[in-house]
């Protein structure tokens, strides 16, 4: 067992909100564990020998509340001192991304290297005394700067590789898109998607495509689809493959002990769906969500083949079509609670490596409530996870991104109003508008930098319609503009592929 003494503030708490805590071992893959507060001690217990680390939502003092870890531990009798094993594994991350990133001979980087310097000073000095309370406000200050300098070094490398890019001309002119709820049919609401996006994601359900076996409506689709085409404006459809409740059939479920046939009914959705829209779709979301919704129990292997079957059905009808195979929840938390799942990088991996015949990956970052893999992250961890699919040797879309603007309950939103945007962390303060507007200019700053990123999508475009995070859309109720809206399609604009 892993056991922890912990300080909030220098004072051992008598509570600990754990919601969404886990364990993880080798490689950083989560692993099943329980994990209780009592006794004053965090206690994890773990169903696997070897090393393991924790990681927890944990306040940063002055900066937010993020999931943050500590390194792989061995079990012993004595508890480890959570605010220390936090600050080191911190600390050895922004050290070891600093090396990978090469940030050695550039102009500007005295103060980061002296700001490193200073945490690094901060916890040897917590790390010499026996006070654990003392050890652990010296941990959280070095924290603190630790937490603090990543985030200017991940900025830092954004700035050398966004120069390069605009220098270069290698950002493409369709780059930023936004996603479209077909329900709508609003003529304000088409208005603002030909303000300035390049392209769009319109999703393709098949439960609402095949609501009873055999029984087809296409109708909203179809007219979403054809609008686009007289527009001349790119489309990327989907998802065509995706165990997740809302793609699936109701029906679908009288075979579940039945891997052929359902594998086989699969293959009918696909080509039905891509030969309907033909060449009017520029790129299709061939499975979307296999790493982590595997609600049949599928091997890994049946998930695998599942994926080849949806990109050979799909460039077998369209071999010019941008095949996407679309990983969602990167970090892979649900795997601490179902071992059936499998890490997004590792599911990436494997369709590369076993032959699947597939364009692009593409992975969804939504943050901002406490629920599965929506806890709030720093963007030196979002730029780290999006350097982990560097060396796979695909393009990568951000096929979905959002945050909230708000922190009050959201009844439109995918969780009813049930969760705050209090619940899953904080990025310096509570949401609001102008918040969620400086974060999505870092955020695209960050993410476009990267050579093998080609494109971003905000997941909902207005909050006047049912939308995944509390108040997420970049428009108000009645289609007004946000400031995000607005930052958006400057972004967009500025970074359109032109040399500078």
């Amino acid at each position: 067992m892993l056991s922890f003494e912990v300080y909030i503030k220098g004072r051992r708490p008598k509570r600990l909100l754990l919601r969404g805590a886990y364990l993880f071992g080798q490689d950083d893959i989560p692993a099943p564990a329980e994990i209780v507060y009592s006794d004053n001690l965090l206690q994890c217990s773990k169903h696997s020998p070897g090393l393991a680390g924790l990681t927890l939502l944990w306040p940063v003092d002055g900066i937010g509340q993020f999931m943050m870890n500590t390194t792989r531990l061995e079990e012993r009798d004595e508890p480890y001192n959570l605010n220390l094993e936090l600050a080191r594994s911190r600390l050895m991350r922004v050290l070891q991304k600093r090396e990978d990133w090469g940030l050695f001979d550039y102009d500007g980087i005295e103060k980061l290297a002296e700001q490193t310097d200073e945490a690094t000073d901060l916890f040897l000095e917590a790390m010499s005394t026996d006070d654990q309370a003392k050890a652990a406000k010296l941990a959280d200050e070095s924290m603190a700067k630790s937490v603090d300098v990543s985030d200017r070094w991940a900025d830092f490398c954004a700035n050398v590789l966004l120069d390069r890019r605009v220098q270069a001309g290698t950002i493409h002119p369709t780059w930023i898109a936004s996603g479209i709820n077909p329900a709508c049919s609003s003529k304000r609401y088409k208005e603002r998607l030909l303000e300035g996006f390049g392209h769009f994601y319109l999703p393709i359900y098949w439960r609402d495509v095949e609501p009873r076996e055999r029984e087809f409506n296409w109708e909203q689709t179809d007219k979403w689809v054809s609008w686009l085409a007289e527009q001349h404006l790119p489309v990327r459809c989907g998802p065509l493959i995706s165990l997740s409740a809302r793609n699936l059939p109701d029906w679908i479920y009288l075979w579940e002990n039945d891997f052929e046939g359902l594998r086989d009914l699969m293959y009918e959705h696909v080509q039905r769906t891509v030969s309907r829209y033909g060449d009017r779709v520029a790129a299709w979301d061939v499975a979307s969500g296999l790493n982590s919704e595997n609600p049949f129990k599928f091997s890994f292997e049946q998930l695998i083949e599942l994926t080849r079957v949806a990109a050979l059905a799909t460039k077998r009808l369209m071999p010019r079509c941008n095949a996407i195979i679309e990983l969602i929840e990167p970090w892979g938390e649900y795997r601490a609670k179902d071992v059936q799942t499998v890490p997004a990088v590792m599911f990436a991996d494997m369709a590369v490596q076993g032959g699947v015949n597939f364009d692009a990956l593409g992975v969804r970052l939504h943050f901002g409530i406490g629920q599965g893999g929506l806890f709030m992250r720093d963007f030196f961890q979002i730029s780290s996870l999006l350097d982990e699919f560097a060396s796979l040797g695909k393009p990568l879309h951000i096929t979905g991104v959002e945050v909230p603007s708000s922190s009050k309950a959201d009844p439109r939103d995918a969780w009813g109003g049930s969760l705050t945007a209090k619940s899953g962390g904080y990025w310096h303060r509570p949401w609001d508008e102008e918040l969620q507007t400086e974060w999505l200019r870092k955020f695209v700053r960050i993410a476009i930098s990267k050579p093998f990123v080609e494109s971003i999508c905000w997941t909902d475009l207005a909050d006047a319609h049912p939308h995944n995070l509390p108040y997420s859309g970049l428009l108000n109720g009645n289609y007004s503009p946000k400031p995000a809206y607005k930052a958006l399609l400057a972004l967009a604009a500025q970074y359109n592929g032109r040399s500078s």
